[in-house]
């Protein structure tokens, strides 16, 4: 076995090392052999903050939208497959807290390095499905029970991507997620095929991701992955955090929305996922110099 104190201080040693210290290797390796990996919720500790999460997403829609979700039935999402929140961490404490949490933070480092930021927030909420409303957004399910067909989260990246991701999705789950439930399915080892899956590809070989509230999913950009129908009564719900290695075009402009009242009660690394050490975005006044971090890295892992 390697040791890791045997290394150069480096960004990888200090990945590595966080890994070891939280026990995530087999999660690790799940990452590179299949381009997903499930935490469990009794390894995370979340569960009460995914809690707290969903009760706030339900607030929130009601002060967006006028509407309460309805959670006993999920009447109000009926045929939702798309994500019913965005540009949200800033409304509550709780947001932040899933964000930067420790395990999160280490195996996203392992797929797209310690200084990628936050490029947009998704909250999903999805009540029953009667029909294949993945045709509504270009994703068809082609069958196999999915309501939203497979693709990969790659979806402004032409084709081959990069083997070595550029992004990479980081969801907690927050509620139940069970196959008759409208899990998550996605395609063990599609991340390694560079491209975006035709047709109906691949449908028969996906697999679904059946966890509790509180677990902790995260997978490589290129991964294919959909949603298969829900067909229970009630809603389930996720929020999602994509993240991005920092010279790619973020979707929502934290770094510029974010306050320094949030950068202060956060830990440190919350400042890089704002965006805070990008130097890109000048005017007449050129760059700011100040955000760049010079410091020389020889891994893949900045």
């Amino acid at each position: 076995m390697i040791d890791v104190a045997s290394f150069a201080e480096s960004d990888l040693t200090d990945a590595a090392g966080e890994i070891a210290r939280l026990g995530l290797e087999r999660e690790v390796y799940e990452l590179e052999v299949f381009g997903l990996t499930v935490v469990p919720a009794d390894r995370t500790g979340a569960a009460a903050r995914c809690q707290r999460a969903f009760e706030r997403a339900c607030e929130l829609i009601e002060e967006r939208t006028g509407t309460y979700p309805d959670v006993g039935t999920g009447a109000t999402h009926v045929d939702v497959c798309t994500p019913s929140l965005y540009h949200f961490l800033h409304e509550d404490q709780v947001f932040q807290d899933l964000a930067s949490h420790e395990m999160a933070l280490a195996l996203s480092t392992m797929l797209v390095g310690k200084r990628s930021i936050i490029a947009g927030t998704e909250l999903f909420m999805k009540g029953p499905a009667t029909r294949d409303t993945g045709n509504d957004v270009g994703l068809a399910p082609t069958g196999e029970g999915l309501q939203l067909g497979l693709h990969s989260d790659n979806v402004t990246v032409p084709e081959p991507f990069p083997m070595i991701a550029h992004g990479c999705n980081v969801t907690w789950l927050l509620s139940d997620y069970t196959r008759d439930g409208g899990a998550l399915a996605f395609v063990p080892g599609s991340h390694k095929l560079c491209r975006q899956p035709l047709g109906g590809e691949a449908v028969k070989r996906a697999v679904a991701i059946e966890a509790p509230l509180g677990s902790l999913v995260v997978w490589h950009g290129n991964t294919w992955h959909g949603a298969y129908r829900r067909q229970t009564k009630g809603l389930r719900m996720a929020v999602a955090f994509l993240l991005a290695r920092r010279f790619l075009l973020p979707r929502e402009p934290y770094r510029e929305d974010v306050t320094e009242e949030m950068l202060d009660r956060n830990p440190p690394r919350f400042a890089t996922l704002m965006g805070q050490q990008v130097m890109a975005g000048w005017r007449s006044e050129g760059p700011d110099y100040t955000r760049l971090d010079t410091k020389a890295v020889t891994t893949v892992y900045t």
